[in-house]
């Protein structure tokens, strides 16, 4: 489940923090904890959508 990420990794530390939180989740048995570390990771990366989507917005 680990790198679903479309956007690169430049210096993006909300898809760097996304793939930490995947890679702990992985390592989880209780399916609770890993559920809601998947989707702490799924919101970190729409953090990153947004943070891109934005400096592409004023041309950064």
């Amino acid at each position: 489940m680990r790198s679903k990420n479309k956007y690169p990794k430049w210096d993006n530390p909300y898809l760097n923090r996304a793939e930490e939180i995947r890679i702990i989740a992985e390592s989880l048995k209780d399916p609770e904890c890993r559920a809601m570390l998947f989707r702490l990771a799924d919101t970190y990366d729409e953090m990153a959508r947004t943070v891109c989507h934005d400096a592409a917005f004023k041309g950064h």
